[in-house]
């Protein structure tokens, strides 16, 4: 459903493999949001304490926001584990807030969604120097 709604909105898809380099492209960007979700299937793979917090420590001192699809934020989950691992969405805050909402059947892709400034309302800027 979710990426239905992405691409029904002409959002841009991109994956270059790595989770770094598509996060700070949204960052210097100043819009879109990073999915990696998971399904019974797929299991998730981004550790929490060494990939997920971290980044989602940087995007939300950034002005955006975090979550696994089921805390408010990714940083109000409870770390037991080094190897724990989790499900992870950063972003604008109003593409966060619709993928929480979206999201009922994870898949077992990761992408950055973005989407031209100006031309889609429902993307803000979530960088503040933008």
């Amino acid at each position: 459903m979710l990426l239905n709604y992405w691409l029904t909105n002409k959002y841009t898809l991109r994956y270059t493999g790595g989770m770094v380099p598509d996060v700070n492209y949204a960052l210097t960007a100043g819009y879109g949001v990073f999915c990696n979700p998971s399904s019974p299937s797929h299991k998730a793979k981004l550790r929490l304490l060494y990939e997920c917090a971290p980044i989602a420590m940087i995007v939300e001192c950034a002005g955006g926001m975090s979550t696994d699809g089921k805390a408010a934020s990714l940083l109000d989950v409870p770390i037991s584990s080094t190897t724990d691992t989790s499900d992870i969405c950063v972003g604008s805050p109003s593409e966060v807030k619709r993928y929480r909402a979206l999201i009922n059947a994870p898949t077992s892709f990761s992408f950055l969604v973005t989407a031209k400034p100006g031309k889609r309302a429902g993307c803000l800027p979530f960088w503040p120097f933008s």
